[in-house]
């Protein structure tokens, strides 16, 4: 049964590695990371859905939340 993830710190090695490991076991992921190519190339790659986004930011979680929401929620 596949699971849904969601990766805060995607564009890193260890989030990276995860966000590779969940989609490869079949999983539903969504990737967030503050550089928007990074993020965007690594979606690419592993044919998921992400928000560009900094968790210092103010207002990170309703954005990541509203993002997720339209997308497919998780």
């Amino acid at each position: 049964m596949s699971e849904k993830y969601l990766i805060i710190g995607a564009t890193g090695s260890i989030g990276s590695s995860l966000a590779e490991l969940l989609k490869k076991s079949g999983n539903d992921i969504h990737l967030v990371g503050r550089n928007h190519d990074e993020v965007k190339k690594l979606s690419d790659q592993l044919d998921c859905s992400f928000t560009v986004t900094d968790v210092l930011e103010s207002g990170f979680v309703d954005k990541v939340k509203n993002d997720v929401n339209e997308i497919k929620g998780i």
